[in-house]
């Protein structure tokens, strides 16, 4: 029985290759191309391949720094912001001061960091947020963010499926 289906596939293998020759010999029959396209040139796509690479490897420069200076600018727009109560007791006094100082040093380091970044791409004005170049770049921004958390949770749904499969490996719940 074993001998008998092992002839079946063995035919059905060597029927089915038969077809596909046929099929493949009518198709470079009725192909009509020249020797020069069927030669592969392997020097022009490296070429090829090698200015799309340059090419997007500049383009993630650009967009990049970009990104950053823009990422930059929102640190430095939440340093801006300090807690102004009224009414402190002098404990909370010592803390203010010593959070303020804090904050202005913060505040300082963000401004610098914010001014290199004008500096790299020889900007005049700071963007402010209704620049367009900001706005595509904060949309750069909330894109990757939303790519990250997609993965996220592509990643744990991945973890509670091999989770579940680990327990019906292991046969709990069976009688």
């Amino acid at each position: 029985m074993l001998t008998l289906n092992v002839a079946d596939f063995i035919y059905n293998n060597y029927v089915q290759a038969l077809t596909i020759i046929s099929t493949t010999n009518i198709f470079l029959a009725n192909f009509h191309a020249s020797n020069a396209a069927l030669e592969p040139n392997f020097e022009d796509d490296l070429k090829d391949e090698h200015q799309v690479l340059q090419c997007l490897a500049r383009k993630k420069e650009e967009s990049s720094i970009e990104i950053d200076y823009v990422k930059a600018l929102n640190e430095y727009d939440k340093a801006h912001t300090l807690d102004l109560r009224v009414n402190y007791s002098t404990r909370e006094s010592g803390d203010i001061r010593r959070c303020h100082s804090h904050a202005i040093n913060k505040h300082d380091q963000k401004l610098e960091v914010v001014i290199n970044y004008e500096h790299q791409m020889a900007l005049d004005l700071r963007w402010g947020p209704d620049h367009p170049e900001r706005i595509k770049a904060q949309s750069c921004i909330t894109n990757r963010l939303f790519h990250k958390a997609v993965d996220d949770v592509e990643r744990l749904i991945i973890m509670c499926l091999l989770e579940l499969t680990k327990l019906q490996m292991s046969g709990l719940g069976k009688a």
